[in-house]
């Protein structure tokens, strides 16, 4: 699904989580797609690799990582924006409601971050179709594997989340 408003305060999310087309305790995970076609980030070329936002606060940050291997794409937390990014997109209207969800990104910033010279031509086609295949085949994964994607425990900066969980 697409939401509208993410950078109003995550309208459309946080519209969807008080009148959702699926119950909430049916939604195992949302996964959140951003800015997978430019690989000129600000910290680095990134070909072939990809990270999730709040990479290790749940079980998926696994899964896609596991896909990445079968397919070749780096899935790792980026230690510069990977916890400074997970509120600031859709997920986390579904996180603040126990769902376990993340944002997968190639690029959190690159130069021209939604300035005048961020166009289409920048777009790397060839890698986002690999970034995307391998999404793919994590959520085959996910809607194929009989344990629920949970949060991690262990991690304090997900402890909130998975509060909202047990409720």
């Amino acid at each position: 699904m697409t939401f509208f408003g993410e950078e109003r305060g995550l309208l459309g999310s946080r519209y969807y989580v008080r009148h959702p087309v699926v119950p909430l305790d049916r939604t195992v995970a949302d996964v959140n797609l951003e800015q997978l076609g430019r690989t000129d980030a600000s910290d680095g070329p990134q070909n072939s690799a990809a990270s999730l936002t709040g990479f290790d606060y749940s079980s998926l940050g696994t899964t896609f990582q596991l896909a990445g291997q079968r397919l070749g794409i780096r899935v790792s937390k980026n230690d510069r924006f990977s916890d400074r990014y997970f509120r600031a997109s859709d997920n986390f209207a579904f996180a603040e409601r126990g769902i376990p969800a993340h944002t997968v990104c190639v690029a959190y910033q690159y130069p021209d971050y939604h300035g005048l010279g961020d166009h289409w031509e920048k777009v790397d086609y060839a890698n986002m179709a690999r970034v995307d295949r391998m999404i793919a085949l994590g959520l085959l994964t996910l809607a194929n594997d009989p344990e629920l994607p949970r949060w991690n425990a262990s991690n304090a900066r997900a402890a909130t989340y998975a509060r909202a969980a047990k409720k």
